[in-house]
């Protein structure tokens, strides 16, 4: 269910070590999701048929972006919330060709 009702933007603004990307989640469940790995907000909430924005610190060296998360009312067994990790996919660079004009 999860897969199918969240999908996680690519980072649409980055400066320094923080980053700032977009979660949608189509469900008509708010999702909570509680950090479980080293990186990303504590705390996660997504209210049903929304989006929200979320920043995070980056890590210096590491790519792709990955965070861990454990979402709370979503349970794969008696008192065992689902894992996720959110993969955080960097904008693709942009390369601009200058007019001729302009570089004169």
């Amino acid at each position: 269910m999860y897969q199918a009702c969240v999908t996680v933007l690519p980072m649409y603004y980055s400066r320094g070590n923080t980053g700032y990307f977009e979660i949608i989640n189509r469900s008509f469940l708010d999702i909570e999701l509680n950090r479980i790995g080293q990186h990303g907000p504590e705390h996660i909430r997504i209210p049903a048929r929304s989006r929200v924005d979320v920043r995070t610190a980056l890590a210096e060296n590491e790519r792709p972006h990955i965070l861990s998360y454990a979402v709370a009312n979503m349970l794969t067994a008696p008192e065992t919330p689902l894992t996720v990790d959110i993969e955080i996919a960097l904008p693709e660079p942009v390369e601009l060709e200058l007019d001729e004009a302009l570089t004169r």
